[in-house]
């Protein structure tokens, strides 16, 4: 196929307007003509992030030589798709496919066959913004949760009612069109420490993993076999300048012994799902939360990535992990579900 619609990254506020808009055109895509000469398979991921998330870079886009596939994302503009105005958020989905096809690598996708792309986007556009539903799906609101530890607050995605309803005197509810309002007013993010990075390395079967983060002064480098915790390394340092130097001298001598990045176009979500009552009360919240908190350090510590947050609601409870490796990831998930006496939960891939 020339085109392959696939989405990697969902939010709980954006999901299903993403996911209905997508879904329209991966079926009128589903008889794209002629294969590529240079891509056996040719894969965009279109991302709908709420702003108030921060920026949300796409990344440059990789191709897996094993299966001849070229992954590349891009950003759709929120604020086209406040209004439930179904041309307006093809017009938008469009406008960012076209947006990736722009960065795909010349030496992997030469102008006539671009041109082709191009065009069928806007033959898919037009087929699209044609047909619309019968309900067009809403975007969310979020819940901003201030603290006294920061000017920024955090930010919540699983409002669903009646628990969006009960918001506490340090919490706002952010309907979807005062996000960018509200944006616009938060202070700036300033960097407090060195920035954290990851890379990896495959060996036959095995992935190993290199990373290195900062908290409170001293900068963790850590390293090992994906699945396994691996070794550390703790690196003091009393500025800014002195804790950036130290991180490029580690992914330096990472990137000598053949690491590299890991597009997260090529990580895959691996879904926890445990069964709630209807929507859930507050203390089911409280649950999730704590187990994203615990998977999170657990997934972080064996190399196998992170929780990317979760849902709420329809009779469950998700926590979304992106790992890089979905086998090894859901090993070491079943091995934690014991010793936090859950025998009810299920696993999956989120394709």
């Amino acid at each position: 196929m020339m085109l392959d619609i696939r989405n990697f990254t969902y939010f709980p506020d954006t999901r299903d307007a993403l996911d209905q808009v997508e879904q329209a055109f991966g079926d009128a895509s589903a008889n794209a003509p002629t294969r590529l000469s240079r891509i056996g398979n040719l894969v965009v991921s279109i991302r709908l992030s709420n702003p108030l998330a921060g920026d949300q870079h796409p990344g440059r886009g990789s191709y897996d030589k094993p299966t001849g596939t070229y992954y590349i994302a891009a950003n759709a503009d929120y604020d086209r798709w406040v209004v439930p105005d179904w041309h307006h958020r093809t017009q938008s989905y469009a406008a960012a496919m076209k947006d990736a096809i722009g960065r795909v690598a010349k030496t992997r996708l030469p102008e006539a066959e671009r041109t082709a792309i191009l065009g069928l986007i806007d033959h898919l556009e037009e087929t699209v913004s044609g047909s619309p539903p019968d309900n067009l799906k809403p975007l969310k609101p979020v819940k901003l949760m201030y603290s006294e530890d920061s000017l920024r607050p955090a930010i919540a995605f699983d409002v669903e009612p009646p628990i969006g309803l009960a918001v506490s005197t340090d919490a706002i509810l952010v309907l979807p069109q005062n996000v960018a309002a509200v944006a616009a007013s938060l202070p700036k993010r300033e960097p407090e420490s060195p920035r954290p990075f990851k890379l990896y390395r495959r060996d036959g079967e095995a992935l190993h993993y290199q990373e290195a983060w900062a908290h409170d002064g001293e900068l963790t480098e850590h390293w090992g076999v994906c699945g396994h915790e691996g070794d550390s390394l703790l690196h003091h340092y009393d500025s800014l300048t002195a804790g950036n130097k130290i991180v490029e001298a580690i992914k330096r001598r990472a990137r000598q012994a053949g690491f590299s990045s890991l597009p997260r176009s090529r990580h895959r979500q691996l879904v926890i799902e445990l069964p709630i009552d209807g929507f859930g009360a507050e203390d089911d919240i409280d649950v999730r939360h704590k187990l994203q908190t615990y998977f999170d350090n657990c997934l972080g510590w064996l190399g196998l990535g992170h929780v990317d947050g979760g849902s709420t609601g329809s009779g469950s409870m998700e926590i979304f992990c992106i790992v890089p490796d979905v086998a090894t990831a859901r090993i070491a998930v079943l091995a934690e579900l014991p010793k936090l006496k859950i025998d009810n939960a299920r696993l999956y891939e989120m394709k």
